[in-house]
């Protein structure tokens, strides 16, 4: 008969009959066997770090002795082997708990594992660190966990001067304090939706140990949620800062006011309350804005004055009328330099708008004295010998109006200002489009440089000439003429562009001279030709003349052979 092994440590189980003569030995074999899984240490040098294809083993050996039985296993290596080492409990279905010392160098770490690797089943054993660990032996998918996190103490547990007590960590040192520090760039995670901090009614301080910032943030520092402080009841919330320091709120929009209630900024003493813009630069804008129809008041106190010190007030709802007007029944005065009216005051219009002085009921407009742009008026009549000088927006005379001598200008500026001639029947003799740099006669619709509303009668005609030169492909620009020529070397192929807009009427002439040798000519595919095909090319060194015309944008020319073997 075959003998047997216990699953978890392979110690020997002869069966009935089995091992005779030899039951001494195998007893003292498995005395070996059970002292090294209950106490055995042993050291274990890591040669390579493994894979998790090809892992090193901690085998537990059937019947023999074998590292992964020992109850406390030291893995060591003999200088630092790059990585990660990867270390296997075999067999997948022994189950066992054991501790295990990380004595790697330059701080590698252990990847413990027992049934075929699976990221979620092995344990990594971090460097210098003695674990307590357990295999449960569920084959393929065998895990590997310390066996601490199933541990639980009963009642309290001290550690030096910590006390564990139910829910509660003490400091049994007198006036001891209590600090929880995280390895590294570590962070200390309270889970909890209300940590409470303070002794009973004693002021509670949430302070930086060192010269670093205080940052309260939501959501693990991507700033999604809200922070609320929200104080006693009906008492105050201070935000103080050291010294000559600023309290600085980094938000577009900064809300004060319980619901309905007025809300109140002030000052905490006798000091002024100002506003500023960009840390006091003054470089941005304040605006108030009321709630819907409401009144903004600003009232000084007592004899207090409202002071805007500014180059210039603008005031107003986008284009609504704006009145600037008194409370009760005391004047609306307008004055300079604080009074002393030492200045000037100026009314302007809108754009093309009136100014418009308009008493009230039988009451006068009183001026006491007037100077129209540098021209007295006081007295001197507009149109008199006498009259000063001044510019005016508009001249209106009955009579004939002589400039003698100089040069008259309208427009020397170059704005865009139109300018029109009227005749006893036609409001639009002659226009001037100043924007678009256009003439009219006899219409207000300029869609030229020059357009004419009826006849012409020119004393001359003259057209622009355009001498074009030889090339395989010549563009003839329509704007820029309206004769051109070519003298041609090789094949040619003709184009046309920029023709006017369909509705008028083009005409333009083409003289070609034909190569000593002749050449062959392509026309455009929309030139429709007399007589339904394109005439002959020229003979050699000949000239011949071509006409074309367009009304619909260059969309078809009609094209007229004008004259053939002109030289």
């Amino acid at each position: 008969m075959t003998s047997t092994y216990t699953t978890d440590n392979g110690i020997e189980k002869p069966a009935t009959g089995d091992r005779s003569g030899t039951w001494g030995t195998m007893v003292n074999s498995n005395m070996d066997l059970v002292d090294q899984a209950l106490d055995g240490f042993v050291s274990v040098t890591a040669a390579a770090t493994g894979s998790t294809g090809s892992p090193n083993t901690l085998p537990i050996t059937n019947g023999s002795v074998s590292n992964g039985r020992n109850r406390i296993i030291h893995i060591v290596d003999g200088g630092d082997l790059g990585g990660t080492v990867y270390y296997q409990v075999t067999p997948n279905d022994a189950e066992k708990w054991f501790w295990i010392k990380n004595g790697l160098t330059a701080s590698r770490a252990i990847l413990l594992f027992q049934g075929t690797y699976n990221a979620s089943n092995d344990l990594e054993i971090p460097n210098g660190k003695t674990c307590l660990v357990r295999c449960n032996g569920a084959g393929s998918g065998a895990v590997v966990s310390y066996v601490t996190a199933d541990s639980q103490v009963t009642g309290s547990l001290a550690v030096d001067n910590l006390l564990l007590d139910g829910n509660t960590i003490s400091s049994t040192d007198s006036n001891g304090a209590v600090t929880i520090t995280p390895n590294g760039t570590g962070d200390v995670n309270l889970g909890a939706d209300t940590v409470m901090i303070g002794d009973n009614n004693a002021n509670a301080t949430l302070t930086t140990n060192g010269t670093g910032d205080l940052t309260l943030s939501t959501n693990s520092g991507t700033n999604a949620g809200t922070i609320v402080m929200l104080d006693g009841e009906n008492t105050d919330i201070s935000v103080t800062p050291h010294g000559t320091g600023n309290v600085n709120l980094v938000a577009d929009t900064v809300v004060v006011g319980d619901s309905g209630a007025a809300a109140t900024v002030t000052s905490s003493g006798t000091g002024d309350l100002i506003l500023s813009t960009n840390s006091g630069t003054n470089s941005g804008t304040i605006t108030i804005t009321d709630a819907a129809n409401q009144d903004i008041s600003i009232v000084p106190h007592g004899t207090g004055n409202v002071n805007l010190t500014a180059d210039s007030v603008v005031a107003g709802d986008s284009n609504a009328d704006f009145t600037l007007t008194t409370s009760g029944t005391g004047d609306l005065i307008l004055n300079t330099n604080t009074g002393t009216n030492a200045g000037t005051v100026t009314l302007f219009d809108g754009a093309d708008g009136n100014i418009a002085l308009t008493p009230n009921g039988t009451g006068e407009v009183d001026i006491s004295k007037v100077d129209i742009a540098a021209g007295a008026i006081d007295g001197t009549t507009v149109g008199a010998a006498s009259a000063s000088t001044g510019a005016f927006t508009t001249l209106s005379a009955t009579n004939n109006v002589s400039f003698n001598g100089g040069t008259f200008i309208f427009n020397e500026a170059g704005a865009d200002k139109d300018f029109r001639v009227e005749s006893d029947g036609n409001q639009y003799m002659v226009f001037v489009d100043g924007g678009n740099n256009k003439v009219a006669i006899g219409t207000a619709t300029a869609t030229a440089t020059l357009t004419v509303a009826g006849s012409v009668k020119p004393t001359t005609y003259q057209e622009t000439y355009v001498a074009a030169g030889a090339a395989a492909t010549i563009t003839l620009d329509l704007a820029t003429g309206t004769s051109f020529s070519t003298t041609m070397d090789e094949d040619t192929t003709f184009a046309f562009s920029n023709p006017p807009t369909s509705g008028t009427a083009f005409s333009f002439t083409l003289i070609v001279t034909q190569h000593s040798t002749a050449v062959t000519i392509t026309w455009p595919g929309g030139v429709d030709w007399a007589g339904g095909s394109a005439p002959d090319a020229a003979g050699d060194n000949e000239v011949q003349a071509y006409a074309f015309i367009t009304r619909d944008a260059g969309t078809t020319y009609y094209g007229f052979l004008g004259g053939t073997a002109i030289g």
